[in-house]
C-alpha cells in the first residue's frame, strides 16, 4: 500500500506544530506566591549579573536574598498585577534601597514596558500585592552552551584544570551540573558562579579529558546529559537538547489555576503599618500621631494606635500601591474609639461609599466587624477609608485594623531562599511505580556509576538501594555499549542515544500520545 503523501505531509506538519506549541508554552512549575514589583527606566545591560545572552521576553532583577548569589538566574515567572501578566526572566539582582535588601518577599525590578503591561507605572511606582508564580519560559529552539577554560602555554584554551560552562534558552531552571571526564571515577558537581558553573581540579584529582558528559538537572527534576569532544572556547554551541516540562512531572501543581494577585498581608496596621500601606492621602485633619500610646492600657492593643483629629468631612485613607484583590476578603475588623460620640463615621473602598458604621461609637473602646459585602468592593481596590460624614470635629483612636478571610483563601506560601529546596522537588519523576524520589535512581556508567547525579543516587545496576529516596526503583537500567551512554527506562522513563554523542533523560508525557495518535494516523492511511 502506497502512503499518501499529502496526508503524509499534513501529519507531519501537524506533529511539528504541536512540539513547537508544547515547547512554547508557559508550564506552571510552582504554586502561586506574593511578591513585589517596581519599574525601572534602564535595566541591566551586557546580560546583568547572570551574564545571559538578551532573552525574547522581559527580564527582572530580584532582591538579593531572592537572587541567592545566581541560584535563580535564567528561571522565569508569570507576574500578575491589577491590569493583566507578564513573563519575565531573571538576569540580574538588585542591590539598592530597602526592597532589594529584605528578605520577607521576593522583589521583582523590571522594565516599565513590562510594569505597564501588569499595573500602571505613571500612577504608582510599586505594586506590593504581586502575584508570581514561577513557570517554564517558553523559548524555541534549544538548549545553547559556552565553554571556558585558561590559556595553555601555547596559547590556546587548556580545560585541563579549570573549566567553565555557560548555558542559554533554557526552559526550565538549572539546579546543578555535574561532569564527568575520560578516567574520572565519579561525576563531579560545578560550582555555581552567578550564571554559570566552574570546574577546578581537586587536589591530587584527575584532569579533564575528553570525550567527557555534562549532566544537568533541572529544577523541576528532569535530567539531560550531553558527550562532547574538546570544544571551542567562547562560542555558543547548539545541545540539540531542551527541558521540556511533563505533565507527570507537574501534577503537583494544578495547571488550569490561574493565579491572581498575592493577598493582602492580614494587617493593615498594628502598632504600626504594614509594609506597603501609606496614609498620605489622608484628608482635611488638625493632627495625625501613627504611634500614640494612648491605649487606656486595654489588653487587647498594643503599644501603639493611631490617633487622628478629624475635621468635618474628613478622612483617614489608608492606600497601597498597585492595588490589592478583594475575593477572599471576608470582613474588616477594628478597635476603635471616638470622642465626642459619633453615628457618621462611614467606611468605604476607593474615593466614595454610602456605608455608615453601626453607632454610636463612644469613648471607650470597642471591636467593629464590617462584611466587605456591605462596602462593594471591586476585583481589584486601592483604598480603604473612614470618613467623618458631617461638619463637626471628631478625634478618632483606631488599632488592629485587619482583614478576615474566607476559608478559600489560598494560605501565605514560604518565602524560600534556599535554591537546593526550591521549588519543592517533584516526588515521582522517575520512580512514581515504586513510590521513591529522587534520591534513587539507578542509573550507572562504566565508571563506577553516575555518583551523586541526585543525593543519595545508587550505583547498583538495577537501581536498588539507592539512599533515602525510598525502595528499589528498576529504572535506568544500564545497557552496556561502547559509548557507555545509552540507558534503558523502566516502568515510567526510557531516554534515546543520539549520533551528536549526547543522551537525554526524558519521561512519558502528553507528547508520546500525540505521538501515538499520529503514528496510528500514519498506519490508517497505509491501511486504508
Amino acid at each position: 500500500m502506497i502512503i499518501n503523501k499529502n496526508n503524509f505531509k499534513i501529519i507531519y506538519i501537524i506533529y511539528i506544530i504541536i512540539n513547537i506549541i508544547n515547547a512554547s508554552d508557559n508550564v506552571k512549575l510552582s504554586n502561586c506566591g506574593q511578591a513585589r514589583a517596581e519599574p525601572t527606566f534602564k535595566q541591566s545591560e551586557n546580560g546583568g549579573q547572570c551574564q545571559l545572552p538578551p532573552p525574547t521576553i522581559g527580564t527582572a532583577a530580584l532582591s538579593l536574598s531572592a537572587f541567592n548569589g545566581g541560584a535563580r538566574c535564567g528561571q522565569c515567572y508569570e507576574l500578575t498585577g491589577p491590569l493583566g501578566k507578564t513573563v519575565v526572566m531573571v538576569t540580574d539582582g538588585c542591590n539598592s534601597g530597602e526592597a532589594c535588601a529584605q528578605k520577607d518577599l521576593f522583589n521583582f525590578v523590571i522594565s516599565n514596558k513590562d510594569f505597564d503591561k501588569i499595573g500602571n507605572s505613571s500612577s504608582y511606582t510599586n505594586i506590593y500585592s504581586l502575584g508570581y508564580q514561577e513557570v517554564s519560559c517558553g523559548f524555541l529552539g534549544n538548549i545553547k552552551i559556552k565553554f571556558g577554560g585558561s590559556l595553555g602555554q601555547n596559547g590556546r584554551v587548556d580545560y585541563s584544570y579549570y573549566f567553565t560552562v555557560s548555558f542559554s534558552n533554557f526552559n526550565v531552571g538549572i539546579k546543578q551540573v555535574q561532569i564527568l571526564g575520560t578516567g574520572m571515577v565519579s561525576y563531579m558537581k560545578l560550582k555555581r558562579s552567578l550564571g554559570g558553573f566552574t570546574w577546578n581540579q581537586e587536589s591530587g584529582g584527575s584532569k579533564l579529558q575528553f570525550p567527557a558528559t555534562l549532566v544537568l538537572t533541572g529544577v523541576d527534576g528532569q535530567i539531560i546529559s550531553y558527550k562532547f569532544r574538546q570544544p571551542p572556547a567562547n562560542i555558543a554551541i547548539d545541545m540539540k537538547k531542551q527541558f521540556i516540562p511533563q505533565d507527570g512531572l507537574l501534577s503537583k501543581y494544578n495547571q488550569s489555576e490561574i493565579c491572581g494577585m498575592g493577598n493582602v498581608p492580614e494587617y493593615i496596621y498594628e502598632d504600626s503599618l504594614t509594609f506597603g500601606w501609606i496614609v498620605s492621602n489622608s484628608w482635611r485633619f488638625n493632627l495625625f500621631n501613627l504611634s500614640s500610646q494612648e491605649t487606656d492600657d486595654n489588653p487587647a492593643l498594643g503599644e501603639n494606635v493611631i490617633r487622628m483629629e478629624l475635621a468635618g468631612n474628613g478622612g483617614l485613607a489608608f492606600t497601597r500601591e498597585g492595588g490589592f484583590q478583594t475575593k477572599y476578603l471576608e470582613s474588616l475588623k477594628i478597635m476603635i474609639k471616638v470622642v465626642p460620640p459619633t453615628n457618621s463615621l462611614q467606611c468605604f473602598f476607593g474615593a466614595s461609599g454610602i456605608y455608615v458604621i453601626p453607632g454610636p461609637l463612644g469613648e471607650d473602646w470597642q471591636e467593629v466587624s464590617i462584611p466587605i459585602s456591605v462596602l462593594k468592593p471591586q476585583t481589584i481596590e486601592y483604598s480603604l477609608s473612614f470618613y467623618n460624614n458631617q461638619g463637626q470635629s471628631i478625634t478618632m483612636w483606631i488599632d488592629n485594623i485587619k482583614w478576615v478571610f474566607s476559608p478559600e483563601a489560598p494560605p501565605t506560601p514560604v518565602i524560600i531562599t534556599d535554591p537546593t529546596i526550591t521549588p519543592p522537588p517533584i516526588q515521582s519523576i522517575l520512580t512514581a511505580a515504586a513510590g521513591a524520589g529522587l534520591n534513587s535512581i539507578g542509573i550507572t556508567s562504566n565508571k563506577g556509576g553516575i555518583a551523586n547525579l541526585v543525593e543519595g543516587s545508587s550505583n547498583d545496576d538495577d537501581g536498588t538501594n539507592g539512599g533515602t529516596g525510598g525502595g528499589s526503583n528498576k529504572v535506568g537500567k544500564r545497557v552496556d555499549g561502547e559509548d557507555g551512554d545509552n540507558f534503558i527506562g523502566g516502568d515510567t522513563a526510557f531516554s534515546y542515544y543520539n549520533d551528536d554523542n549526547s543522551s537525554n533523560i526524558l519521561l512519558f508525557s502528553s507528547n508520546i500520545t500525540l505521538t501515538f495518535l499520529l503514528l496510528s494516523l500514519i498506519i490508517i492511511n497505509i491501511l486504508f
